[in-house]
Formats: C-alpha cells, sequence, structure tokens
C-alpha cells in the first residue's frame, strides 16, 4: 500500500503542476530461477548474515536436483542456479541477491528531488519502479516521445501498468481500475454464489461470507483511490446489482434500495472504501519515520507555478470536504481522528 500511495500521489502531483515524470516498471520473468546461488551467498556475506548460516544455505542449495518421469522412465535432471521453488527462504535470499545489486549502483542526483532527498526507485520483492524525470518506458505528457534501449532491446512504452495488484495509467484516472475491480467482484461473488443465493442460509451468514470476500476483491487499493462522484455512484451500482442476484429479485421489481439493504444485510462498498482511505490517511501523518508515502501525499512543489485552472479531483480533496483545511493537524491525534471519521 506504501508503493501505491507513492506512485498515485507521484502521477497526481505532476499531473496538477505539469512536471515531467518517467516510470519504469521492471517485473523480472522468473525471478526465482534467474539468480546464481554463488551470488546469493556472496551477497548474504557482505549483508552481514553469520558464517554458519550462509554455510548452511549453501548446502541446502548444492547438489539440487529434480526428477521427471517419461514413458516410465524416471530421468534425473541437476539443478544448476536459481533457489527453490516453494521454499520459505527462497524469496529472501532472491531478495538479498537483488539488494546486494542495489547497492552498488550510483543513486546521486538522479529521480525527483523531493525536500532535499532523491525519490528515484521502489522495490517489493521482484518489482521494481525506476523513477525520473527524462523518457523511458512509462510516461507521463510533459515528457517527450523519446525510446530506450537495453541491450539493444526496446523497452516498450505503455500509458497503463498493473503494479502490485492496481492498473497505474499515466493519465492518472481509475476508470480502468475500477473497472477491474467491479469484475473482480463478480468473479469473487461467483466463488461463493452456491451459498450466498441459498436463503435456507442465515442472512447474518451470508452477509458475513459477503463482506469478507466480495467486498475486499472491489476495493482492494482503495486507500490510494481519487473518486468522484460519479466513480462512487459505479461502485454502488455494481454492489446493489449483486445484492439483487444475492437474493433472486429482478431491477424490474422495483425494489428500493433501502429494501434490498435491509435484505442483504451487507455492508455498504462506498463506505467502506471512505473509512478505509480515512483510516489510510490519519495513519499516514501519524508517521515520522521519513517514509516517503507520507513525504510525497504532503508535497506542495513550491519553485513550480501551478497553471491556471481548476485542477482534476485531488485524493486529499475529499478529506479536506469532510474535515475541514486542518485534516492532517487532526488526523496527529488518533483518538479525535477516529471520533471524527467514525472509525469505532
Amino acid at each position: 500500500m506504501d508503493h501505491l500511495q507513492v506512485l498515485n500521489q507521484l502521477l497526481e502531483r505532476t499531473r496538477e503542476y505539469k512536471m515531467p515524470l518517467v516510470l519504469a516498471l521492471v517485473d523480472y520473468e522468473k525471478a526465482f530461477d534467474s539468480v546464481e546461488i554463488n551470488a546469493v551467498l556472496l551477497a548474504l556475506q557482505q549483508q552481514g548474515i553469520g558464517d554458519e548460516y550462509v554455510a548452511l544455505l549453501q548446502e541446502l542449495n548444492s547438489n539440487c536436483a529434480t526428477t521427471i518421469t517419461l514413458f516410465d522412465r524416471p530421468l534425473n535432471i541437476k539443478v544448476g542456479r536459481g533457489v527453490k521453488q516453494g521454499d520459505t527462504i527462497s524469496p529472501k535470499l532472491f531478495t538479498a541477491c537483488l539488494e546486494q545489486i542495489f547497492r552498488q549502483l550510483n543513486w546521486d542526483e538522479v529521480g525527483i528531488k523531493i525536500n532535499g532527498r532523491w525519490l528515484n526507485h521502489l522495490r517489493f520483492a521482484d518489482d521494481i519502479v525506476l523513477i525520473g524525470c527524462s523518457a523511458v518506458d512509462m510516461r507521463n505528457d510533459q515528457v517527450a516521445d523519446t525510446t530506450l534501449h537495453v541491450d539493444q532491446h526496446q523497452l516498450q512504452q505503455v500509458d497503463s501498468y498493473i503494479y502490485l495488484g492496481q492498473e497505474l495509467t499515466t493519465d492518472h484516472k481509475i476508470g480502468r481500475e475500477l473497472a477491474r475491480r467491479r469484475r473482480a467482484a463478480w468473479v469473487s461473488f461467483g466463488s461463493i454464489a452456491e451459498t450466498a443465493n441459498n436463503r435456507a442460509i442465515d442472512p447474518d451468514i451470508r452477509a458475513a461470507l459477503f463482506n469478507s470476500t466480495v467486498l475486499p476483491a472491489m476495493l482492494y487499493g482503495a486507500e490510494t483511490w481519487t473518486m468522484t462522484a460519479a466513480d462512487r455512484l459505479k461502485l454502488a451500482v455494481t454492489e446493489r446489482a449483486i445484492e439483487r442476484r444475492m437474493i433472486g429479485v429482478q431491477q424490474t421489481d422495483h425494489v428500493r434500495n433501502e429494501q434490498l439493504r435491509a435484505m442483504t444485510r451487507v455492508d455498504d462498498a462506498v463506505d467502506l472504501a471512505n473509512k478505509a482511505k480515512k483510516r489510510w490517511a490519519g495513519h499516514l501523518m501519524r508517521r515520522t519515520d521519513e517514509r516517503w508515502t507520507r513525504e510525497v501525499t504532503v508535497l506542495l512543489p513550491i519553485d513550480i507555478k501551478r497553471p491556471r485552472g481548476r485542477p482534476a479531483t485531488r485524493w486529499r480533496d475529499s478529506l479536506r470536504q469532510d474535515l475541514g483545511h486542518n485534516w492532517m493537524r487532526l488526523a496527529q491525534d488518533r483518538q479525535t481522528w477516529a471520533d471524527r471519521c467514525g472509525l469505532r
């Protein structure tokens, strides 16, 4: 969620102030299979892991083999690279190796300068985002059209990218992501339809199943969304359509929304999205560890004049509307914030 917040706020702020932004998104293909075990062991040593642990990991990852059976004849194949799939320590070994690579790169004055510090990359396991102000893989409309090649391979230029489960677009509009979330809600409902549609089962049990299955799929990442009234309406319409399917009524039956909700007893998706955003916003504002999440969220470029005209809807606008212009100060007190936001 931290990385999604950072990227959404970068896209929003650069769009508002017409600032150039480049995002090069790297997702390693078959990541765990691509690393050499010797490189992993060296990275562990250089990062201060005890020799006895390094030796144990070396033994566990040496002389490995896999067996496949062809026409009833087993074939033994030695594994010469990569870490073990399914082993709980494999992600940590890969991350340690990648960490060593990034420690050796020169990041001086590279990226976007925010409050005297350079934001140049984000890392989550094998999902990497490189951040800058010149054109590469993904860029906003303030960067000139150009191409970048790596080892004679031209990087693909895209207008949208699914990062950590959320679709990001260069124009920072959430229409595509909302459409994905609404489809995910229907798919999730399909997995529980047999139980959810069974009116012989206690309505509270069916509602609890809906709340714990469908709504999380619909609202994944809602903390970072910048929604308009039209976006909220789309969420509400989708939820009501699923509710009608749940209790077996048609839209032509003219069941009022209040009656529908009384029958299904499920939570309201729009209300949950708003509360999730406020809970997350309070958490961000109380942070004191200088994470990029808070730094980018409160960023107001002082050396760049915002163009004339009303800006597009911003993430903080709904917080200001509901809680006032001093919402950041209000969030410093956890109890007061929870009471004002109805988070109890």
